[in-house]
């Protein structure tokens, strides 16, 4: 068990006040929920490398933002709790190997606006017609190309074709020291004198 004996002197009243505000945390929360959300989106940037490689983080991102369909956002008067309820969300926070579905391959994006579109093969060509697969030589993958470069994206392959792909973390979503400095220092002492 841990425990905390706080003894407070001086003006009663403030006190009054202070205590009538603790009992409902919820508009401090709500900060530190929004503190929380904008900087893991910061952070995703960061560690995607995303300015280096002109890759967007797409939907990933974009959950991170209040009212997408994909954000968790719950507060309650003494809590918050943020997120993103997409599937390869926990992939990016904590890595691991991803594998195909059985019978299949793995199809990584190998022009960078097929990676920033968020476009796969099914999308390219559903009938699976436009798309040519290439053996893999010398120890390579195997690749699908557009043989007749009539989708755009050129005629050289555009996606590798491999059986896993193991991703190192990258953690995104977490409270570090500046994070409790900004609530420490600013948004718990502006909601205790009521400018938050």
């Amino acid at each position: 068990m841990v425990s905390m004996r706080i003894s407070l002197t001086g003006d009663g009243e403030m006190f009054g006040r202070g205590g009538r505000k603790l009992a409902d945390m919820g508009p401090l929360y709500k900060q530190v929920g929004t503190l929380l959300l904008s900087q893991a989106g910061e952070r995703l940037t960061r560690v995607l490398k995303m300015e280096e490689a002109g890759v967007r983080s797409g939907r990933l991102a974009a959950s991170l933002t209040q009212g997408d369909p994909h954000n968790i956002y719950e507060q309650g008067q003494n809590s918050v709790r943020v997120g993103t309820n997409l599937a390869y969300a926990a992939q990016v926070q904590y890595g691991g190997t991803i594998y195909p579905r059985e019978g299949r391959a793995l199809a990584i994006p190998l022009v960078d606006r097929l990676k920033r579109d968020e476009l796969w093969p099914r999308d390219l060509g559903p009938s699976r017609e436009l798309l040519e697969y290439v053996p893999g030589k010398a120890g390579r993958a195997p690749v699908l190309i557009d043989p007749t470069g009539e989708l755009g994206y050129g005629e050289g392959p555009l996606y590798a074709l491999v059986a896993s792909v193991t991703q190192e973390a990258r953690p995104y979503l977490y409270i570090d020291d500046q994070t409790e400095t900004v609530i420490g220092e600013d948004l718990w002492p502006a909601f205790l004198l009521g400018l938050g």
